[in-house]
């Protein structure tokens, strides 16, 4: 009897945990490796970035193929922004990054168990014979267009669609094209984005985050407040389930936006 309510307490929806799903974000030596674990779809997405794919580094640092991004942000002393590069290069919110010296590594399962924790490891082993794997390359031929589908269907959370909420993302700066970036990465998240726009003028420093009530925990709310980083407040013009993000000129100077566009 305790082994199956053991077997039920693991294999059921977690409680407590940022959804059904666990993100991992890799940095190795020869490339990148985004791993998305999803106990609800049973599904294991692992999406590999070639060697000779450029990768955007924000901050000024500019574009690297994906096997230097390692080498790279020890050499800058940045390796704590591995995370905003896998989102603002492929929307994909990282729960845990690494570093390893090959991006296959990942499935050791040391390196798992200490990134994921007893619990969801646990879970996740109980689970793993019940999910399928599947397994894609980003390499010099793939599209944005293509990794838009990959991304969307295979990396964003499973669990965001259920929060229902609607995001307009407004650019305040005179960077052309910053909204429609913005609103790709969240896409890409999984967030469902309804408009992007330019509009002068209201958010001179950071970026603001407006909203008609104030929300409660969740995973949208979690990734609006950690990987922005905005002011908040209260618009009463809202609807519950609308949200606004306005860019301003700060925020972009700190992102360095401007070394992302170019001649491709």
């Amino acid at each position: 009897m305790v082994l199956f309510i053991v077997l039920g307490f693991f294999g059921g929806r977690g409680g407590g945990e940022r959804g059904n799903d666990f993100k991992l974000g890799v940095a190795a030596d020869d490339g990148l490796a985004l791993v998305s674990i999803s106990n609800e779809r049973r599904m294991i997405n692992v999406l590999f970035v070639a060697k000779d794919r450029e990768v955007w580094i924000p901050g000024g640092l500019g574009w690297y193929m994906s096997d230097k991004v390692k080498k790279l942000l020890n050499l800058e002393k940045k390796r704590e922004i591995l995370g905003r590069v896998l989102f603002y290069n492929y929307g994909f919110i990282a729960d845990k990054t690494i570093e390893l010296e090959r991006a296959s590594d990942w499935e050791r399962g040391g390196v798992l168990l200490k990134q994921m924790g007893w619990f969801r490891w646990l879970r996740f082993k109980l689970n793993s014979s019940q999910m399928v794997t599947k397994t894609e390359m980003v390499d010099k031929e793939m599209s944005e267009e293509m990794l838009d589908e990959v991304a969307i269907r295979d990396l964003s959370d499973s669990s965001l669609a259920k929060d229902e909420m609607r995001i307009r993302v407004i650019n305040q700066t005179d960077e052309d094209g910053l909204a429609g970036f913005v609103g790709n990465k969240l896409e890409r998240a999984g967030l469902s984005v309804v408009g992007v726009e330019n509009a002068r003028g209201g958010v001179e420093k950071g970026c603001l985050w407006a909203y008609r009530v104030r929300p409660k925990d969740s995973l949208s709310a979690e990734i609006m407040r950690n990987m922005f980083g905005c002011r908040e407040k209260e618009e009463k013009g809202l609807n519950e389930s609308e949200w606004e993000l306005y860019l301003g000129e700060d925020w972009a100077k700190m992102l360095k936006y401007s070394s992302y566009v170019r001649s491709f």
